[in-house]
């Protein structure tokens, strides 16, 4: 009964989720992987290294990479072309390489029906062309902007996967929630039992046990900041890195000529090298334990 009221509220809702805008970048400057729903879901790779993405585009099987890499959920208006600028700063400025990819009926993906079940699908089939290439779990932090940050915690959840951390951009809770934070009929009590119908993160993340990083606007009216605060008392205290806020909007956390584009960056950077310390496969002493020093940060 459940799963049918989910569908339900997703076929009612799937123009006001789902938003691909024009395609603006062309085939074939990405590459293609199949999901099990028989979507073909495009992606782009970002590497400082052009021997890297000679590789990816050959399609050479099981090359080991030496890089670490982020893979990129991306938000609802957006595609692979319009995140191009923010894949590309990132890259340049963590010395990382980065992988974006279309949902079903974004960009260059086929599809004929986007919904969260393709989504995850093809969350999956990324990953496991990610490995296919060469790619480690351990060396992979998964990144999600507002809708994405469904199939990042979907992917992060996965005890097959065991990435090394989870950054979050605008995070929702829930569908549900989105739908009705503005209301003022809806008492905040019943949105806990209605989270299950669309979207729910709030039962993802309390099975990650990775590190996860959040960023989120205090101005931001698409997806509020009380989202956050929801999650992250669901996160489990070994896996709280501290959040960082910001008193921007909600695109603005992935426009690379933001005002804060740097505090991100930087945010993200010392991220990564906790969960992806430069010694941790030689040493084989890599923790995804959140400790006190930890905590220290300071952003300004």
């Amino acid at each position: 009964m459940g799963n049918q009221l989910s569908g339900v509220v997703e076929h009612l809702a799937h123009k006001s989720i789902y938003q691909p805008p024009p395609v603006n970048y062309t085939r074939k400057s990405c590459q293609f992987t199949r999901t099990k729903c028989g979507d073909s879901i495009a992606m782009r790779l970002y590497s400082t290294n052009a021997e890297v993405e000679e590789r990816w585009r050959s399609d050479m099987r099981a090359a080991a990479s030496p890089h670490d890499l982020l893979v990129i959920s991306h938000g609802n208006g957006t595609d692979i072309g319009r995140m191009h600028r923010f894949c590309e700063h990132l890259c340049s400025a963590l010395k990382v390489d980065v992988l974006v990819y279309d949902y079903p009926e974004y960009g260059h993906s086929s599809g004929k029906h986007v919904s969260e079940k393709t989504i995850l699908a093809a969350a999956d089939a990324v990953f496991t062309a990610c490995e296919d290439h060469g790619y480690k779990a351990a060396r992979t932090c998964v990144v999600g902007h507002s809708l994405g940050s469904v199939p990042t915690l979907y992917l992060a959840s996965q005890t097959r996967c065991h990435v090394a951390g989870v950054v979050l951009l605008a995070p929702l809770a829930s569908g549900s929630r989105v739908f009705l934070q503005n209301s003022r009929y809806m008492p905040k009590w019943v949105l806990g039992h209605l989270d299950y119908l669309l979207f729910d993160n709030t039962q993802r993340i309390a099975q990650v046990r990775c590190p996860v990083a959040i960023v989120h606007g205090t101005y931001d009216n698409v997806v509020t900041v009380e989202h956050t605060e929801y999650l992250k008392a669901r996160i489990p205290e070994t896996s709280r890195y501290p959040t960082l806020f910001l008193a921007t909007g909600h695109n603005e956390l992935v426009d690379v000529g933001s005002k804060d584009i740097m505090r991100i960056t930087e945010y993200m950077r010392k991220f990564c090298a906790k969960c992806m310390p430069p010694d941790s496969e030689e040493s084989g002493k890599q923790t995804n334990e959140i400790t006190c020093d930890d905590l220290l940060l300071d952003f300004d």
